[in-house]
């Protein structure tokens, strides 16, 4: 029996090799198992890859390596994004943990098992349509970044980026800003300790993150500065500060001392020393980011501050950074360069969605 006669945009091509994206590039058929390869939009090189398959495969042989491995898979490139590139970028370790449950959730998906040069808009869409907005979003960048590199390092052929064309999806952050009065019902509750206020003063004065503030050296008496290393930003020229003590925060400082524990420490509380504890910790009595987090959620609750928003509505302790910017902003101060922000845009983002109005002062001529 005679092999069927190919298509007409096909002759010319070796068994198995054909066309695809209206002849740009060109797909091969293992003509063992039926499975799909994308070869690229070069005609030659294709031909030449199809002509060593078919010599090998068509005989019961192992084919070329590309071909019989299935590089050039999204996930395949996955394991030389996370092995060669993250590393230079010096990630903090929240933000390594994220990029990789998003690698990890791209890998596992039907999405990974694809042929970067095959995949498109529409199959992007489908993988990201299973999540929230929010992680959407997040995974849409990673993809962004990984066809970046695919084609800068020659593994993919395409010339534009398909993630790119994806449009961000519209994320409305769910909880809300504090208000003076919600922060005053919790500042002032009977159940909350005085290390959390201390916390809470320094968050508003300083702008700084918890996993920062827990690191604050406790500063010498005649101190006229306090230095902090911005663990996510570090990398930048933002990242190392040197906040002067004015009156506000050298008040701060003051009750920090007054503790009655001895710590190396600026945040510090008083804690049953364990062996894991020692391991953990330079000092004892530091306090861990979480530490702040947990407590301020309890004192929350327990003050009824926000009793008429729902849980998830209800602001946390990372919201008292665009309290403070706000503050700042309302007194005619840029808090950019406290905050640690590369961006006027990123410190823009912190002070929206607060209720009150900030009128702009003007005059006529």
């Amino acid at each position: 029996m005679s092999p069927r006669q190919r298509n007409k945009k096909n002759k010319g091509l070796p068994p198995n090799l054909y066309t695809d994206n209206d002849g740009a590039t060109f797909r091969y058929k293992r003509p063992d198992n039926g499975v799909w390869v994308a070869l690229g939009g070069d005609k030659a090189k294709a031909i030449s890859a199809a002509k060593q398959a078919n010599s090998q495969l068509m005989s019961g042989a192992n084919l070329v390596a590309k071909i019989l491995d299935q590089a050039g898979t999204l996930a395949a490139f996955i394991d030389t994004y996370t092995t060669d590139i993250i590393p230079t970028k010096e990630l903090a370790k929240a933000t390594l943990d994220n990029y990789t449950i998003s690698l990890n959730s791209i890998k596992d998906s039907d999405l990974g098992k694809k042929a970067i040069d095959d995949i498109n808009l529409y199959d992007i869409t489908e993988y990201l349509n299973d999540f929230t907005p929010r992680s959407s979003n997040q995974r849409r960048e990673r993809l962004i970044d990984l066809f970046k590199y695919a084609i800068d390092r020659g593994q993919c052929t395409r010339t534009d980026n398909p993630a790119e064309l994806k449009i961000k999806q519209v994320y409305k952050k769910t909880r809300k800003r504090h208000t003076e009065q919600g922060l005053a019902t919790i500042y002032n509750h009977k159940e909350t300790p005085q290390w959390l206020r201390n916390a809470i003063d320094l968050a508003l004065i300083t702008l700084q993150r918890r996993e920062d503030l827990v690191k604050i050296k406790m500063p010498a008496l005649d101190a006229e500065v306090i230095e902090v290393i911005q663990k996510k930003t570090k990398k930048y020229d933002t990242g190392y500060l040197r906040i002067s003590i004015g009156p506000e925060l050298r008040n701060v400082i003051s009750r920090c001392r007054l503790s009655g524990t001895f710590s190396t420490l600026l945040l510090h509380k008083k804690s049953k020393i364990t062996e894991a504890r020692r391991k953990k910790y330079d000092d004892c009595t530091e306090i861990s980011p979480e530490q702040i987090t947990r407590e301020f959620k309890k004192c929350v609750d327990a003050s009824e501050a926000y009793k008429h928003l729902q849980p998830k509505e209800r602001p946390t302790f990372h919201e008292l950074r665009a309290l403070g910017i706000k503050r700042y902003k309302d007194k005619g101060t840029d808090p950019q360069a406290l905050a640690g922000h590369a961006s006027e845009q990123m410190t823009k983002n912190y002070d929206a969605d607060h209720d009150e109005i900030r009128w702009v002062e003007v005059r006529t001529d």
